[in-house]
Formats: C-alpha cells, structure tokens, sequence
C-alpha cells in the first residue's frame, strides 16, 4: 500500500519523515543560502547542515515554492509514497532571513508569521567592500532592534579561516558549516522569562552599542554601563569587562547569545547586579583576559568566546551533536571529484558486501590510511602493515579524513555499521576536535560513539584507543588535550576495552618519534603504521578469539 504524504511548511532533508509535532524553520536568503558551487550542493548548503545537526523533530526549509517541495520530497522518497501538497499549509515556528539589504530583510520581516525571527546578518566575502558593509549592517541592526528580532552576526563565524571560502564570491562547505552551526545554537536558544533590568537598578538609557541598548547606572562613587541583549538567555548570565569597549566582536557573540555586558572602570557591584536578578558568577574580563569563578578560560590563543560560552552554559557541544562531514579533499587521498560523501557511500557499500565482517577500524585520515578495500582513496601507506597483521581476517577501513566524532557518530546511526555487525570496531577519533573541543567535550563526543555501539550493536566489541597521540612536543596544545582527553575516557569501553599507545609512539623525552610521524605532529608515517599495527595485533587476536 502506498503512504499519503502531504507537504506541510517544510521540505525535510534529513532521512525521514513524521508525523510527530515538529519545529518548522523557515529560510529565507540568497546564494550563500543555496549554497551555490558547493560539492553536493543540496547536502551541504547550511539548512540541510542544519537539519541534519537539528535531527527529528525540526524540518527545515529554503524555497516557499510548495510545489518544488513536493516535487523534491518525492524524489528523495521514491515509489511507496505520493506526495501532496496541503495548501494550508501551518506557518513555520522559526524564519532565518539573510540578505545583505536592509529593505529585502524588512520586506522579509513583516511578509513573515513565524513566531520567531532571527535576521542572520551575511558573512564577508574576500574582496567585500567592508565600508558599504558596516553601513548596511548598522542599518540592518536598527531595524531588528526596532522590530525586537533576533540577531546572529555571520561574519566572525566564517571570516577567521580562508578555507572557509571557495572563492571571492562563495562560501566553502566548511563556510557552510560554521553558519549551520552558528543558527543551531540560535534555534536552541533559551529565553528567560520577561526581565526588565533598567526598572532593577534604576537606569537611564544610554548610547546605542550596535544596536543593542546600553543603561547608565551611578551610585556608590562607581559608574556602571549595562548593555542589555535583545532577549536575555535563561539564568540571565552577564559578563563584566573592566574599562573600555575593546573587544567588540566577543561582547557581540555574547549579546547575541543573550548575555548582558556591564562595562565598569572600577569594581563592579556584583551584589547590586545580582540583587537585581543576574546569574551569580559573571565571566570577567580584565587586560584582555577572561576568568570564570576565578580559573582562566583562554588557552593557546584559542578564541575567547567559545570558552566564555562553555564556562557561561550556552555553549553547545558539537563534538557530540551528530553531524555529517562536508569537507571536499581531493588533496587528502580522495580521488578527484570524490567529496566525503563519496567516502561514506564507498564504506556503506563495503559494509553491505556479502559475508560476515571480523574488524572494522573507524576512524578519521589516519585510520583512512589502513586502505582496506576502498575504491575512492588514493593514499594507503598503512595497507601493507595492516594486511600483514590482519590479513587472516575479514578487514576494512571506515576512516575518513578530517572527521571528527560527531562525523563518526552521524556516520553510525546513518551508515550500515548495525547491519554490518562486525565481530569488532577498533575506534580512533577525536585529534581533529581539537581545535575547536576541549578535552571533556571530544570525551563526551566520544562517549556518544560508544554508548551508541553498545546500544544498537550488542553482538559486536569494541577496541577503544580516542586520539592517537598528537603535538610533537609537550606543553602543545594537541599534546595537552590528547593527555586530558585519555584520562577521561579510559573508563568508557563498555563490552570491550580500552587500549593506550603512548608508549608505541613517544619517546623518553616525551616528542614523538620522528621516524614514525610526519613532520604536523598528528599523521603517521609507514613506520608509524607498523608500530600501530605491532600495538593492535595481540589485543585483537585476543578479542576475536
């Protein structure tokens, strides 16, 4: 029998369809939005990212055209469904509008019904005149504020890195990623309830900041400034900053976020703040370094406000939200034309094979360099060392380079691995977190992988090593969150064990031997290969015996 579906407000890009209440969000925007020049455009323009991070329950739009809808919906379903469109169709709960015109956001704005709206304010492209920019945004942000939207600032999500873009003109899939992440963590945004800080403390208004109010509060021989968001977040955090305005990016990402910013160039009141109804700790700034209850929050030059956020509440953890990858590497063992969806398809395929599976090593470009049997990989210094040590059993290698553990567990949960049911998984993962994860994010990252296995595949064992190690020196930051990261993660293994090489790849004086790694401290070399494959062979042959 075939299923009736009607088209609701939204076209879902994720695997499946329901019946269950779900989140309508609505996106209206450009090319950057469609993403155009992108490999595999329709999955890796920043909505479908977004849908596939945001999971069941939310379907997520980019044309208002229901008939295109339709026509989509039902290719992707194939035949035992027939799609329909409802032409009263329910108004979307969430709208994202990105434009770079203060007039088509309007128009946008009051054509839309959605009970919330977020105006993404576009990226900066190389070679923008950044001039006619800052005059457009100003606009923009008046509007909002006058309108009581929501704001999210796209351009410090994408302008820090160059692979964030594919040319002047277009946004990389990794472009498109930072801005899927970015409205993920507008779309979970809590509100506090209705707070109306300038009756607490007594306040007179003061000069825009970007569009966001400031108040001016005096008493006690102290001047304070309040600069208050658009919509305060749950809890009411705050962050103080001692003396001027300096670092207006971070104070932005934390407005936006529903941060209160209290500026004061002495010591701040904290009991009048939260005798007013603000969060307890507030993170603090002094000489451009941030402290949360005392503990600095900044390390090895990272960014300062992923880590204000972290210490704040309002940072997600996307090393555990599963995400597919969307990186195109022709340069990292991929042939040419093949992007990592290519990669997933060609495991699937493997894993599909007829024929009982003994090892699947899973993993990112390290583990791609075992080789096994893929067909869309050109790089495989690792085959002959693990054919050597595993050739007696049914192998294959499920790394793909630059994935981290939320590839690896989206991988999972939309891969074959359950049907698959190898006798076991060796699991390496977590050294590309590293730039963006702190230690106790990539192991909770990893502990959604193995609780994952352990739950949908009971007849499978699980190797667990978490990153090789990585730095080539002490005190480097890879070297520091690989050590961090191990010691959490060591009680993880569940029906299974937990395996560290330290010892197989550094040396006394704690650098990484030279002759088994290359020279960025993380990739391994062949030598590498067969010393990982000598550390592997005993521990595996005992687990499949």
């Amino acid at each position: 029998m075939k299923k009736l579906l009607f088209l609701f407000a939204a076209l879902a890009f994720g695997p499946s369809v329901s019946a269950q209440k779900t989140i309508g969000i609505s996106c209206i925007g450009d090319s950057i939005m469609f993403g155009n020049g992108l490999p595999s455009r329709e999955r890796n323009n920043f909505p479908a990212q977004l849908q596939n991070m945001l999971g069941k329950g939310y379907v997520v739009t980019m044309d208002d055209d229901p008939g295109k809808l339709a026509a989509q919906l039902q290719n992707m379903l194939g035949k035992g469904y027939v799609v329909k469109v409802d032409k009263n169709s329910r108004v979307p709960d969430i709208a994202v509008i990105c434009f770079a015109d203060e007039k088509r956001i309007d128009s946008a704005v009051l054509a839309s019904k959605a009970k919330r709206i977020i105006i993404a304010l576009p990226p900066v492209l190389p070679g923008s005149d950044l001039e006619d920019r800052e005059r457009r945004m100003s606009a923009i942000r008046a509007r909002a504020a006058e309108r009581m939207c929501e704001i999210v600032d796209l351009a410090p999500v994408v302008s820090a890195k160059s692979e964030n873009f594919q040319d002047p003109a277009h946004l990389s899939s990794l472009g498109a990623t930072e801005i899927a992440r970015r409205l993920y963590e507008a779309v979970q945004f809590r509100a506090a309830a209705p707070f109306d800080i300038v009756r607490r403390l007594g306040a007179q208004a003061g000069v825009s900041f970007f569009g966001f109010r400031t108040f001016d509060v005096s008493g006690d021989n102290n001047h304070i400034t309040v600069i208050s968001p658009h919509q305060p977040a749950k809890g009411l955090p705050w962050a103080q900053v001692s003396g001027e305005k300096s670092d207006s990016i971070t104070l932005l990402g934390l407005l936006e976020r529903g941060v209160h910013v209290v500026i004061s160039a002495n010591t701040t009141p904290e009991s009048q703040l939260q005798k007013a109804g603000l969060a307890t700790r507030p993170a603090i700034a002094s000489n451009n370094s941030w402290t949360y209850d005392g503990q600095p929050l900044v390390q090895f030059n990272e960014r300062p406000l992923p880590a204000i956020l972290r210490a704040l509440g309002l940072q997600p953890n996307f090393a555990a939200i599963a995400a597919p990858g969307s990186e195109y590497r022709s340069g990292a063992g991929w042939y040419p034309g093949k992007d990592w969806w290519a990669q997933h398809a060609n495991i699937d395929s493997l894993l599909r094979a007829p024929g009982q599976l003994d090892i699947v090593f899973l993993g990112n470009s390290i583990t791609q360099g075992t080789g096994g049997h893929r067909t869309t990989t050109t790089y495989k210094p690792g085959f002959p060392a693990f054919d050597s040590a595993f050739g007696m059993y049914r192998w294959e290698s499920a790394g793909i380079s630059g994935d981290r553990t939320q590839n690896v567990l989206w991988r999972l949960q939309n891969g074959a691995y359950r049907e698959a049911a190898p006798r076991l998984i060796v699991l390496t993962i977590g050294v590309n977190n590293f730039p963006d994860n702190d230690p106790e994010e990539v192991a909770a990252g990893i502990k959604e992988i193995v609780n994952w296995i352990g739950k949908n595949m009971p007849k499978t064992k699980l190797l667990l090593l978490g990153p090789l190690p990585a730095g080539n020196r002490p005190g480097e930051m890879r070297r520091v969150k690989f050590e961090k990261t191990q010691t959490i993660i060591q009680g993880l293994a569940v029906r299974g064990r937990y395996l560290p090489l330290a010892g197989a790849f550094i040396l006394p004086d704690g650098s990484l031997d030279p002759k088994l790694y290359s020279g960025d401290g993380i990739h391994l070399q062949t030598a590498g290969y067969q010393a990982w494959a000598k550390a592997l062979k005993p521990v595996v042959d005992e687990m499949l015996r």
